[in-house]
């Protein structure tokens, strides 16, 4: 590691157990027609056994000093020279390329988004090290304390499962929180319905999710969507709210207890109403 100091307010916990690596490696069945996405590569610790592996890897690293040491292990191994893809840019803000698998500890500050990004594409399987109470999040069920937006919308578009704790000691520095290893597998095929526009309505619905479901949605923000739509433009926004959540019977639900099932048909009664959240 030389000079690099770690950056623990940027996420940056280097994974150093080998053999928790070979485990996840061999998990994932990653074979040599694979192209195989790992976003914060770091110094290469799971780079450099994922090129044994794979067809190609398509790394992310935004630190410099990290992604130099990288290119200097790599080039330390003449196969691996061209099977390796070093995108030094922040994964959030360009398109991915195309990709079979993903491997990757993921900065801990930006789990959130770059899950979120991951399932809007299309790959195999994907194995991704978190902070063991986000990946609580990712497999919530409706009533439980981590059940949130990020539960729906993650269980509505892949299977999730956790596959096993990582001890503290497996990284350098050591994290001050437990992690875990997650496995997300996208479901085919999607559903039928505009994710953007899906979630811009589970923002609203979660804006204070052990409130009502009713009273989260009188916000200005979904009102003001209501008023837009010309037959509505003289009517009480709120009134067409009380209506179209009555007519599926969810008048007295709170949203940390509604299910999958239940967003989406409210989703389906907005859109028959002619209201959309794009």
């Amino acid at each position: 590691m030389g000079d690099i100091k770690l950056k623990k307010s940027e996420g940056q916990h280097i994974l150093k157990n080998h053999g928790l690596i070979d485990t996840i490696i061999e998990k994932a069945h990653v074979k040599h027609t694979d192209t195989v996405l790992e976003i914060g590569a770091g110094t290469g610790s799971i780079t450099l056994k994922l090129l044994q592996k794979a067809k190609k890897v398509i790394a992310y690293e935004t630190d410099k000093k990290l992604a130099r040491e990288l290119i200097h292990k790599v080039n330390m191994a003449a196969e691996f020279k061209n099977k390796l893809e070093l995108i030094q840019s922040n994964v959030l803000r360009q398109n991915i390329p195309h990709f079979d698998l993903c491997i990757s500890n993921i900065p801990f500050n930006i789990s959130c988004p770059i899950i979120l990004k991951l399932i809007s594409y299309d790959f195999k399987c994907a194995y991704i090290l978190v902070q063991k109470e986000f990946g609580d999040r990712l497999t919530a069920r409706p009533g439980s304390d981590e059940y949130s937006r990020l539960s729906v919308i993650v269980q509505l578009l892949a299977n999730v499962e956790h596959v096993m704790k990582v001890s503290k000691n497996s990284f350098m520095p050591p994290p001050k929180v437990d992690t875990c290893f997650m496995k997300i597998e996208p479901k085919i095929p999607r559903p039928p319905i505009n994710i953007n526009e899906f979630d811009v309505l589970l923002k609203a619905c979660f804006g204070r999710k052990n409130k009502t479901l009713l009273a989260n949605l009188k916000t200005p923000l979904i009102q003001g969507k209501i008023t837009k739509v010309p037959e509505y433009s003289n009517l009480n926004p709120a009134s067409i709210i009380d209506q179209i959540v009555d007519s599926i019977g969810l008048t007295d639900a709170r949203t940390s207890k509604m299910g999958i099932d239940d967003f989406l048909l409210l989703l389906l009664e907005f859109k028959k109403a002619n209201i959309h959240f794009d």
